[in-house]
């Protein structure tokens, strides 16, 4: 009978296995490739209408509308940039920082030149957007960082208790600065955002100069008479005593050429008024302002109010001397009874000035400048804590009581912190130069999307927007695409007892029909006879041992899916079990 050799075997599911892993491919673009896009991006709150064709907007090389690209850009990771289901990527506010100033830069790679995502902690940008070379290199969580922002000299952004910037308060206006007539301002307290804070009056302008240009770092805040920023009483705020260590830091602009010493510019305070529940006719609760200052102008000593049966913590203000030339910073601490007063001169020149006073060791002082004043003093020794809500700007929502001009012109990057910074700290705080401003204590200036495929430059540094844009001149960018690679492997066993007879041909053999009438099956005589359906005696009797050359591997419809080539041929012992293992990579 003809041999039907058994040519198809099962594989058990538990002999398939595939091995995921990742592989790394480098890659280089600069302004001159075809494959990248540039973009820039430009904030504006007014409605964008592309179907006006009387609206000039601002253009892209490619003819993309710049607002509309911001727009794009906001909506899609900055919105709400920490909310997992509002934003495409970085929402981890302990690693990712996440700010979109009023304009971007934008490269966009795509997918071909990136594969599944950029490699976190591969990308680095060098760029020469204003005749400075600049290099921004990926911190793996997203953030572009610039190494030539010292971030040693950082005070400790854990213990800054409280935070308030006018950074990100474009966003109100149309144009981008404006006048809050009324409503809620942000601001961070313990790293937490809260928005119970109300604001009257002031207004949103170009924020601190910095250094060798006529540029401005962000946003700030003007203060004309009677304006404030109102938060609500926090007991944060009672731990400025004596006893305590801490530190506030801010920007303060006054205006130039005022000599008149009967003005007042008040910066913060929390003596001046709290809420106070009462019962109303109808019987039900409410809420009403209470002022509680206690104070007048009779002492005469730097011409300061004094305070008679009022606590306050903190009382802070420009006086202006009679002197054009000089103003005055003046910080007061009472416990009611007894008034620490400090104070510094600053140049009359209506230019931003850092102030910073540090409370360390029981002794209180006050830098202008980086410079130390002359004067420091011991707080009270009784406490200072009081109920009042801090008023940022005029001493009282309602007027000022002190009959002076509560007018502060321009206020920037208000910082507590719960400890005495060090010198150095109050160095880089205070440092606003061109190209190594650390003011903002961040040198993240962008971000990298990874899946996404996006780098995108933007900080309120003037640095990296000025000119046509951060990718605007010559940049080049390195990064490393991700790949993922599957490793595929089989075990195939072959026992011993199966899969003993050759497949190829030549071992095969038709029967004679009339051309070799002696009828012989000898090998000589049967290896002159076509291929046929009988095996021939030597593969049959197994004195010839087939050899395994290649391996198939198909699926339930015995279609094939993959096969695999031996380096050389495998002789098939039908005395031992054998085992082969195919691998094959996709």
């Amino acid at each position: 009978m003809p041999a039907t050799p058994t040519v198809f075997r099962g594989i058990r599911s538990n002999d398939y296995q595939s091995r995921p892993f990742r592989a790394y491919k480098q890659y280089t673009i600069t302004n001159a490739s075809t494959s990248v896009t540039q973009y820039n991006a430009i904030y504006t709150g007014n409605r964008v209408d592309v179907n006006d064709t009387a609206a000039v907007y601002p253009l892209n090389s490619d003819g993309t509308n710049q607002h509309t690209v911001w727009d794009t850009i906001d909506h899609r990771y900055y919105r709400y940039p920490y909310d997992p289901a509002r934003s495409h990527e970085l929402t981890n506010r302990s690693t990712a920082r996440k700010h979109l100033n009023v304009s971007a830069s934008i490269v966009s790679i795509p997918y071909l030149d990136v594969g599944e995502r950029i490699k976190p902690g591969s990308v680095s940008i060098t760029a020469t957007p204003v005749n400075t070379s600049i290099t921004l290199r990926d911190d793996s969580n997203g953030n572009l960082r610039d190494p030539l922002i010292d971030t040693s000299s950082f005070a400790s952004s854990s213990r800054n208790v409280f935070y308030m910037s006018f950074n990100d308060e474009f966003r109100r206006f149309p144009s981008g600065l404006g006048t809050y007539t009324t409503g809620n301002f942000k601001y961070i307290l313990n790293g937490t955002e809260h928005t119970d804070a109300s604001i009257q009056g002031v207004k949103l302008i170009d924020g601190v100069t910095a250094t060798n240009t006529s540029a401005s770092i962000g946003n700030a805040a003007e203060f004309p008479d009677n304006t404030y920023i109102r938060i609500p009483h926090n007991d944060l705020f009672n731990k400025l005593q004596r006893c305590d260590d801490w530190t506030l830091s801010f920007w303060h602009r006054d205006r130039v050429g005022v000599s008149d010493s009967n003005l007042l510019s008040f910066i913060i305070n929390k003596h001046g008024v709290t809420r106070e529940r009462y019962i109303t006719d109808n019987g039900t609760f409410d809420y009403r302002d209470l002022n509680i200052t206690g104070t007048n102008e009779s002492n005469l000593y730097f011409q300061r109010p004094e305070f008679w049966k009022t606590r306050t913590p903190i009382a802070l203000y420009i006086k202006h001397e009679i002197a054009e030339s000089q103003k005055r910073l003046i910080y007061i601490a009472s416990d009611g009874t007894q008034t620490s007063v400090i104070s510094g001169s600053f140049a009359n020149d209506g230019q931003w000035h850092h102030m910073c006073i540090r409370n360390s060791a029981s002794i209180c002082e006050l830098f202008i400048d980086t410079v130390a004043s002359a004067y420091s003093s011991s707080l009270p020794n009784n406490n200072t804590a009081t109920s009042a809500d801090i008023m940022i700007g005029a001493e009282n929502p309602e007027a000022d009581p002190w009959g002076g001009q509560s007018t502060i012109y321009g206020l920037a990057e208000m910082r507590l912190y719960d400890y005495a910074v060090s010198n150095a700290n109050i160095q880089s705080l205070a440092n606003r130069h061109f190209l190594s401003a650390s003011c903002l204590q961040t040198n993240v200036v962008g971000n990298v999307f990874y899946r996404n495929g996006h780098a995108v430059v933007s900080t309120p540094l003037p640095r990296y927007n000025s000119g046509s844009g951060f990718f605007g001149n010559t940049w080049s960018m390195t990064y490393k695409g991700q790949h993922t690679i599957y490793e595929n492997e089989v075990l195939v066993r072959v026992p011993a007892d199966q899969l003993n007879v050759s497949m190829n041909p030549s071992a095969t053999y038709r029967p004679s029909t009339g051309e070799d009438n002696a009828c012989n099956t000898d090998s000589v005589a049967n290896s002159k006879l076509t291929p046929g359906e009988l095996r021939k005696p030597m593969f049959v009797s197994g004195s010839v041992y087939p050899y395994i050359t290649t391996i198939g591997l198909y699926n339930d419809n015995g279609e094939m899916l993959a096969v695999g080539k031996l380096a050389s041929p495998v002789q098939k012992r039908d005395d031992v079990d054998m085992n082969f293992i195919v691998r094959w990579d996709y």
